[in-house]
């Protein structure tokens, strides 16, 4: 999916923009100098990440010993309290994705500025889901600093989440100072410097500032490409401007819709598992019996399964006579099994087989469903009537008799 970059400074009401392509790839030119307004009219269709000028974000850093996000938020305003003019307390830090060591790495920004700028972007119909500082979009690698000279104006990036931006008058010197300032042993190998568009500033004589200046006609937003082939190293869009506090009020207003969703499908779910609950009682109570059943008939046999015993009964019947189709106790308890599969709330309590007769004692919640079940059982063939019917606290007790062959009143 298409990305917009947007370089806009709060304070002003023009930007910079353009597009990259689902590979990262610049697609159409880089517009300059636009309103907000001007922005293409479907920009609200495309995810878009705010490059925020590195002087309203500077990087920062403080040796906090204390593990975990949080602890480090609550004393990186204490820890840098004298090294800045405003009060710290209105300040946002930022940290990097992955924290490493007790020197900790942040970037800090005014949150009114950083509130002021999302609103007037959202209101151009905008989805930020990035917001990195100009500095952290350049191009970095482990042992190299990274320079661009834009337009009057100075990048450097000398580590995965530090770097600054200055007018070129002031960063030319402060690069000089910075680099002065680091130790032997972690100065950096080489530089890379990038040249956009003119004026450029006092180059200074650096010793790593020995390479050929690179060529990049469209200044920041031409390098950007190469800077953004990797995750940022500092999003400010976290904490309280992370995109999920922005979401959370617009889906509170479906919170209820959502819990009484929840709500009944929990209690289908509830509902269903005590059905099944009860079927598959109802069916382990009629396997029992069938299993005494047979054990009664066959004594001397062992049992295997349900299918094994309805064939060896089914042949005693037939060496005696019998038709074990239509009047045998397994073509009834089969008969019976059906009739009761799809009612889980009727429950069978016992059975007595005798004289070609199954007595069925069951529990059903009402006299309707116990005349249910004899009709049932009268459509699959077996004529039943009931013997009686006893209303208790929990339903009725009740008790069928069952004949094989022909249907009963």
């Amino acid at each position: 999916m298409e990305q917009l970059i947007i370089v806009w400074d709060p304070e002003q009401s023009i930007c910079d923009w353009m597009l990259l392509d689902h590979n990262g790839n610049r697609q159409g030119p880089v517009n300059r100098d636009c309103p907000l307004e001007g922005l293409p009219v479907d920009a609200g269709n495309r995810p878009a990440l705010w490059l925020l000028p590195g002087i309203y974000a500077p990087a920062v850093s403080a040796h906090i010993p204390a593990r975990g996000r949080d602890k480090i938020l609550r004393a990186l305003p204490f820890a840098l309290e004298e090294s800045f003019a405003s009060d710290p307390e209105a300040l946002f830090f930022a940290l990097p994705a992955n924290l490493q060591g007790p020197r900790q790495q942040a970037v800090a920004v005014e949150r009114s500025l950083l509130e002021k700028g999302l609103a007037a972007l959202q209101e151009q119909g905008l989805k930020v889901q990035h917001i990195v500082p100009d500095y952290l979009a350049l191009p970095w690698k482990p042992g190299q600093w990274t320079i661009l000279a834009d337009a009057g104006m100075l990048y450097v990036r000398h580590g995965a989440a530090t770097g600054f931006t200055m007018e070129s008058s002031l960063g030319w010197p402060m690069l000089a100072e910075r680099f002065e300032a680091t130790a032997e042993e972690e100065r950096p190998a080489s530089m890379r410097y990038l040249r956009g568009r003119e004026p450029y500033g006092p180059e200074p004589q650096l010793e790593a500032l020995h390479a050929d200046p690179e060529p990049y006609a469209e200044g920041l937003l031409g390098v950007v490409p190469q800077g953004l082939a990797a995750p940022p190293a500092i999003d400010l869009r976290q904490g309280p401007y992370s995109l999920r506090k922005e979401w959370l009020p617009q889906l509170r207003p479906w919170f209820p819709a959502a819990a009484a969703l929840g709500l009944v499908i929990l209690l289908g779910l509830t509902a269903f598992g005590v059905s099944w609950y009860q079927a598959s009682r109802a069916r382990g109570a009629l396997a029992q019996q069938i299993r005494t059943r047979y054990q009664q008939i066959l004594p001397q046999a062992g049992w295997q399964d349900e299918s094994t015993a309805r064939h060896e009964i089914e042949a005693l019947l037939q060496r005696q006579g019998g038709n074990a189709s239509h009047s045998g106790l397994l073509a009834l308890l089969a008969t019976v099994a059906q009739a009761t599969r799809d009612n889980s709330a009727i429950r069978i309590e016992s059975m007595n087989y005798q004289n070609s007769q199954l007595e069925l004692h069951v529990h059903a919640p009402t006299v309707a469903a116990l005349d249910g079940l004899r009709g049932q059982l009268g459509k699959a063939g077996a004529r039943t009537s009931v013997r009686s019917a006893n209303q208790t606290s929990s339903g009725v007790e009740g008790s069928l008799m069952i004949n094989a062959g022909g249907g009963g009143p």
